[in-house]
């Protein structure tokens, strides 16, 4: 949105129910073309564990042959439908910018399932999810050398007890808003966990460090589903969904989250920072071969770790997403080091960009505040090290997780 957009005042409406309708109308037309697709879903593989156990017994010399779900509907017609929606009878500027936002980017989304496999995929992501910057690759190397892996063995717990774990967090939530009530689903057609809300879906192979259970799902459950939850009681079904650019902050917030509870660990930080090294590479022509040595061997990233990250750089295609991980964890720190409110973010799923138009729809009342607190922002912990953070910002803090 554009920053002239963001200054608008929101006009005085005679009939402030008429207005909501209209917004609700427009609204409903966006998100019944959103409800018809998952993205992640759609552009994930659904083999990878067989895709590397072969790729890895054929000496890592060979790209794997990722196989998807089919689609199950026309992405051309559905485009179609998204240009006919018609916002002439929304009268409140700063919605409608807000839609006509969403409706390009789930037009780039349709343009990128459209082109699963092609070249022409990798260039709508890089135009979705931006480029990896000379600073931010910089910052990714300089993690990979200072972060040293952890050796040895240690406690690992599988989909059935993170299942359970996070049903007790679930619980707490569920205890303030009855209605707060997402489904939990173990897979064998993901890797990894999946939010998709209101699902959390967890790979039935998962296996994650004991330590590693809190901060990934105060990442999944506390961030990624509770504003879900909280865009939702907002009544537009965008902010649910997530506005046009929120997921670089989304990210970034749940990366914030594992960091407040002392939880990311210098193999997470190792994994985010390959993201970057694996997305820069992937954008500047390499293989997805020559991206697996450069994380195996260049890197010192394990053989597993190393192909699940090549594996999700250049799904469908080329994904340029994972990069914002780190970088938004980066501009999130930033904005508390300036003093920034993060109580914005957790109302709705929004990028930095919204929050002087969310701070005018609030209070014009068509907006309220988020219904749920994140968990992990009420442990005083958490609190002390981001108020510490904030007196006293630098990179090394960051690096602090132990």
């Amino acid at each position: 949105m554009s920053t002239h957009a963001s200054r608008n005042p929101v006009p005085a409406h005679r009939d402030h129910e008429a207005l909501i309708a209209s917004c609700n109308s427009a609204d409903a037309q966006i998100n019944d073309v959103a409800g018809t697709f998952d993205f992640l879903l759609a552009i994930s593989p659904i083999n990878t564990n067989e895709a590397m156990v072969a790729f890895l017994k054929g000496h890592a010399d060979t790209a794997p042959e990722f196989a998807y779900r089919p689609l199950g509907f026309d992405p051309v017609a559905l485009r179609h439908r998204l240009q006919k929606i018609d916002f002439g009878q929304l009268h409140e500027p700063l919605v409608e910018g807000l839609l006509l936002e969403k409706r390009r980017e789930l037009d780039a989304q349709l343009h990128m399932l459209e082109s699963r496999g092609e070249a022409s995929f990798k260039e709508y992501s890089q135009g979705l999810y931006g480029s990896v910057s000379e600073e931010l690759l910089a910052a990714a190397r300089q993690i990979l050398a200072v972060a040293l892996p952890h050796r040895g063995k240690q406690q690992t717990v599988g989909a059935r007890e993170i299942r359970h774990r996070a049903e007790v967090l679930i619980g707490h939530y569920h205890a303030q808003a009855p209605e707060f009530a997402p489904v939990i689903e173990i897979r064998n057609d993901i890797a990894g966990m999946l939010v998709s809300y209101p699902k959390l879906m967890i790979d039935e192979s998962a296996k994650v460090s004991e330590r590693r259970v809190d901060p990934l799902l105060c990442h999944e459950v506390s961030v990624h589903l509770v504003t879900g939850f909280n865009g939702a009681q907002q009544g537009l079904s965008i902010f649910s969904t997530g506005l046009a650019g929120y997921e670089e902050v989304q990210e970034g917030l749940g990366v914030f989250a594992e960091w407040a509870v002392g939880g990311l660990t210098a193999p997470r930080l190792r994994l985010l920072a390959g993201r970057v090294v694996a997305v820069h590479a992937m954008l500047a022509g390499a293989d997805f071969v020559e991206c697996y040595r450069l994380l195996h061997h260049e890197c010192g990233i394990r053989p597993r770790r190393a192909f699940g990250v090549t594996a999700r750089v250049y799904r469908s295609g080329g994904l340029a997403k994972d990069a914002i991980y780190l970088r938004g964890f980066f501009r999130v720190m930033e904005w508390v080091a300036d003093g920034g409110a993060l109580d914005p973010f957790w109302g709705a799923k929004i990028a930095m960009v919204h929050v002087p138009v969310i701070e005018q729809l609030c209070e014009s009342g068509l907006l309220h505040g988020a219904r749920l607190t994140p968990e992990f922002m009420l442990r005083e912990s958490a609190l002390k090290r981001i108020d510490t953070y904030a007196k006293t910002p630098s990179i090394e803090r960051l690096f602090d997780a132990e």
